[in-house]
């Protein structure tokens, strides 16, 4: 085994919206094995975490644009690892337990846009993370983990790869029961962040120090590869 990843998923079932109306959500399920399935094959150990070790949510919508064969795959992989119902509880990790990881991954889910945001057990990580180096992966609204008040902010002047409000405002019009409770790429613009877009159903990834974004679960498989390999690079394996 080349290493161990530390994958955080919300446990979180559901959000508040704007109008006070409750979003049932959870992590994205497509993003999660995308890019679990490709680092265990390419050897890499996986450890699933969640803030107070509750059993991850998933969202209940995010696989209904894939056929229903392919959704009986992606959730059998998910009810295969008994992980998935016993996670690691981040909140008690310690820093010497966060050492044993070489990078961290927080697949998307508009569920992070509560639960993560301002978390202080989030911060002790991603702190860990950004001051040793090693890779942080982010896909679509988890990039609120990426939030925090503390100054400096850890990710200033930062590219990262996020949903524009134009974007996301056609979700809130056609898709939701009511507006997001904020906007990740405004939060992150205010904190000083270089935040980059790209059309809805495109793949956009960007790479900026030890951090890999992507925009959203479409660009989960391109994503998956370029993580494996940033992973790699950092710890100097040969391809």
């Amino acid at each position: 085994m080349l290493g161990r990843v530390l994958v955080i998923l919300t446990s979180s079932k559901t959000i508040t919206l704007k109008n006070g109306n409750l979003l049932e959500t959870g992590y994205d399920q497509f993003s999660f094995v995308e890019v679990v399935d490709t680092l265990v094959g390419e050897g890499f150990g996986i450890d699933i975490g969640t803030i107070g070790g509750h059993t991850p949510s998933q969202d209940p919508y995010c696989l209904n644009h894939l056929p229903h064969k392919d959704k009986d795959y992606y959730k059998s992989y998910m009810e295969a690892d008994p992980q998935m119902l016993l996670p690691k509880d981040i909140t008690k990790m310690s820093e010497e337990a966060l050492q044993h990881y070489i990078a961290v991954f927080i697949p998307g889910g508009y569920s992070a846009l509560e639960e993560f945001c301002s978390n202080p057990d989030m911060l002790k990580v991603m702190k860990h993370f950004h001051h040793y180096a090693k890779t942080i992966g982010i896909i679509g609204s988890a990039s609120a983990a990426l939030i925090h008040s503390e100054l400096p902010w850890l990710f200033t002047d930062y590219r990262i790869a996020c949903l524009n409000n134009e974007i996301e405002s056609e979700y809130e019009s056609h898709l939701l029961p009511g507006k997001l409770p904020f906007h990740v790429n405004y939060i992150l613009e205010q904190l000083g962040a270089r935040v980059t877009y790209s059309q809805p159903l495109e793949t956009h990834v960007i790479e900026y120090k030890e951090l890999l974004s992507a925009q959203n679960k479409y660009s989960a498989y391109d994503f998956a590869k370029q993580f494996a390999l940033k992973i790699k690079y950092a710890l100097k394996i040969p391809e």
